[in-house]
């Protein structure tokens, strides 16, 4: 599908009342170097949220069955949107903004309380676990998965190469 584009990710943080506060150029940083990475032209929008262990629970019990807290959770809008649509509307289409040239490309859910405690038990800072959750997340909008062993190592490698573009290294 053809699109004007205005050639700029974006990335829109909501961060829940007392979680953490994030600024979202960081993670428009790494959203950016990670389209140069994959080879993808920085037309995209990205939803990122920054939410509470309960919050984060609640959310994979209902969108994915699973009762338990998680460091990160992502939504690819396509996955969601196909289904809602009638058979004559294209999901791209769909979602498409004309006016800011921006496809949606999907939501990023990362707990912060996760992230922090991560960071610790792996020895690095909450910036560089915090980075690690969103271009994981990231990378499943853009339809990598570690479900295999082969496209595990495929998808770890992405995210070291992002990351160490961004100077956020172990």
């Amino acid at each position: 599908m053809e699109r004007k584009v205005k050639n700029a990710a974006h990335v829109f943080v909501r961060c829940m009342r007392g979680v953490h506060k994030t600024d979202a150029g960081f993670f428009e940083e790494l959203f950016l170097l990670a389209c140069k990475e994959l080879g993808e032209q920085p037309a995209f929008r990205v939803d990122a949220q920054l939410v509470s262990r309960e919050q984060i629970r609640r959310l994979n019990e209902s969108e994915r069955g699973i009762n338990r807290v998680t460091d990160v959770l992502s939504f690819p809008a396509r996955e969601y949107a196909a289904p809602q649509l009638p058979a004559d509307r294209d999901a791209d289409k769909f979602l498409f903004d004309p006016a800011a040239g921006l496809y949606q490309l999907g939501d990023i859910v990362i707990c912060m309380s996760v992230c922090g405690a991560q960071a610790k038990e792996y020895g690095h800072g909450v910036q560089r676990e915090a980075g690690y959750l969103f271009v994981h997340g990231l990378l499943h909008l853009f339809g990598y998965d570690h479900e295999r062993e082969e496209d595990k190592r495929l998808m770890r490698e992405k995210e070291e190469k992002i990351l160490a573009r961004a100077g956020l290294n172990r």
